[in-house]
C-alpha cells in the first residue's frame, strides 16, 4: 500500500507540474495571439499607407509634365527678359556716353537744336525761355 501511496503522490506532483506547464503555455499562446493581432493591424496600416503613398506618387508624376512645361516657359521668359535687359543696358550705356560727350564738349555752350539723343530723338532745348 505504501508503494501505491508513493506512486499516487508522484502522479499528483506530476499532474500539478503539468497543469502549471499547461497554464504557462496557454499564457504564451495568448501573448503570441495578441502579438499576431498587433502585427496584423500594423501590417494592414502599412499596406494602407503604401497604397496612399503610391497614389501620391502617381499624382506627382501626372503633375511632372505640367511642371516641366511651366519651367520651360519660365526659362523662355527669363531668356527674353535677359535679352531685354541687355538692350536696356546697352541703351543706358549709350545715354551715359552721350552725357559724357556733352560735358566734354563744354557745359557752357548752348545745346544745338539739331542735336539728338543717343536713342535718336531730338534733344530738348534746355535754354531759358525768352521773357515777354
Amino acid at each position: 500500500m505504501a508503494s501505491l501511496q508513493a506512486a499516487r503522490d508522484v502522479s499528483t506532483t506530476r499532474v500539478v507540474q503539468l497543469e502549471g506547464d499547461n497554464r504557462r503555455l496557454q499564457e504564451e499562446i495568448s501573448q503570441l495571439n495578441q502579438g499576431q493581432a498587433a502585427s496584423a493591424t500594423e501590417n494592414s496600416d502599412l499596406r494602407t499607407k503604401l497604397t496612399d503613398d503610391r497614389q501620391d506618387i502617381r499624382a506627382l508624376e501626372a503633375q511632372l509634365s505640367d511642371v516641366q512645361d511651366a519651367y520651360g516657359g519660365l526659362r523662355r521668359v527669363n531668356d527674353e527678359s535677359e535679352k531685354g535687359l541687355k538692350d536696356v543696358s546697352a541703351a543706358l550705356l549709350r545715354v551715359v556716353e552721350w552725357i559724357h560727350l556733352r560735358h566734354a564738349a563744354g557745359a557752357a555752350a548752348p545745346p544745338s537744336s539739331a542735336s539728338t539723343t543717343p536713342t535718336g530723338k531730338r534733344a530738348r532745348n534746355r535754354s531759358a525761355s525768352p521773357t515777354l
